[in-house]
């Protein structure tokens, strides 16, 4: 089973950075500069105000970090925490894509 989850993970990663690199989607581009960076400094925790000023330079619109942070969370990198009643948005990361 671990297995099985590994290769997903491994599945997933390529198949982000394939999309990426095919230029189809800045959405897609910008998931991977986040994903790097977790890879990275192995993160636990991230806030979309924190995402917004690693990107600020290449991906201007905070719509696309968002678009970014959406797809991170759809594959399952990332979970939204639930809000504290204020606007900031904080994220945990899936500890699993550091197993590889």
């Amino acid at each position: 089973m671990k297995l099985t989850l590994a290769l997903g993970t491994r599945l997933l990663k390529h198949a982000l950075w394939s999309f990426g690199e095919m230029g189809v989607d800045k959405d897609v581009r910008c998931a991977r500069r986040i994903l790097s960076r977790f890879e990275r400094e192995r993160l636990t925790t991230v806030t979309q105000r924190e995402v917004n000023e690693w990107v600020k330079g290449t991906f201007k619109p905070v719509t696309v970090v968002e678009k970014g942070l959406r797809i991170l969370v759809d594959k399952g990198y990332l979970i939204e925490e639930p809000g504290d009643g204020t606007r900031r948005r904080v994220f945990k990361v899936n500890q699993a894509i550091y197993n590889e």
